[in-house]
């Protein structure tokens, strides 16, 4: 995920990696401490899968942020357009079938509870007073269904069904 320059880890714990502006202000040890209110990011690995054994791999690969050159493309000698940030969440596995809940967030506010079946097919996301679900389907040309589901409300399906099968020519505004 790209994210920009100026932006710094907060922490990484468990499944989670906390990110905030690079001018936020920091503590002796150059540590970031979010004030009450202050402005992040939490970006929580949901699902995603393991090596089959442990002999494929010998350890999980770590969560990081990293600093690239961005290079143009379209030039064999490639001229420079300065640095970027990009958040790296790797996987050794043979189709890693992520899943990642990124939330705009304040310090402060309580983070949500999520939880997936067994079968890697529902996700539960539950926040203070509300409790939205998620139901992941394979279709029969190969992508992923995501079925929105909040109480009181109709479902919401994406991709929608009406873009699966028509050309992407000639869109009008």
């Amino acid at each position: 995920m790209m994210s920009g320059i100026k932006t710094e880890v907060v922490s990484i714990k468990n499944n989670d990696v906390r990110l905030a502006d690079a001018i936020t202000p920091r503590d002796a040890e150059g540590a970031i401490h979010l004030k009450r209110g202050g402005r992040g990011f939490m970006v929580r690995v949901v699902d995603m899968s393991d090596p089959f054994s442990p002999d494929d791999c010998q350890a999980r690969p770590n969560f990081r942020l990293e600093t690239l050159e961005k290079m143009d493309t379209n030039s064999p000698n490639g001229r420079s357009f300065g640095e970027d940030e990009r958040l790296i969440i790797a996987s050794r596995s043979m189709a890693p079938r992520f899943k990642i809940l990124l939330l705009p967030m304040r310090a402060g506010d309580p983070l949500p509870t999520t939880t997936i079946n067994k079968e890697h097919s529902r996700l539960s996301i539950v926040l203070v007073d509300y409790t939205d679900s998620f139901d992941f389907s394979v279709g029969n040309d190969g992508r992923t269904r995501i079925t929105a589901n909040r109480p009181g409300q109709s479902p919401l399906t994406l991709p929608w069904p009406y873009l699966l099968h028509q050309p992407m020519t000639g869109l009008s505004p």
